[in-house]
């Protein structure tokens, strides 16, 4: 798989093209963190990655409006608590 054990985060990844993108990358193996501000939304969007996911990879939903800098923050502290770095920001 091109992107086992990356991490990458998607931005506006609760649907449309966001969505199809951190598919992609959880398909070749990725640990994806989702992000948008609708909870349910967002929630069903990291259940439908999952499904996609290959070769342990996989996705956790972090909701924030990144308009507010400290909600940027909060997701790249997510990340990096959970998987230790990024490598990939969409």
């Amino acid at each position: 798989m091109r992107f086992a054990d990356k991490v990458v985060i998607v931005t506006g990844s609760t649907s449309g093209i966001g969505l199809a993108t951190a598919a992609a990358f959880a398909a070749e193996g990725a640990q994806v963190t989702l992000v948008g501000r609708g909870r349910e939304k967002g929630q069903a969007a990291q259940s439908a990655v999952e499904a996609r996911a290959q070769d342990g990879g996989g996705a956790m939903f972090v909701p924030a409006d990144l308009s507010r800098p400290e909600e940027a923050r909060r997701v790249v502290s997510a990340t990096l608590e959970r998987h230790r770095r990024v490598d990939v920001l969409v």
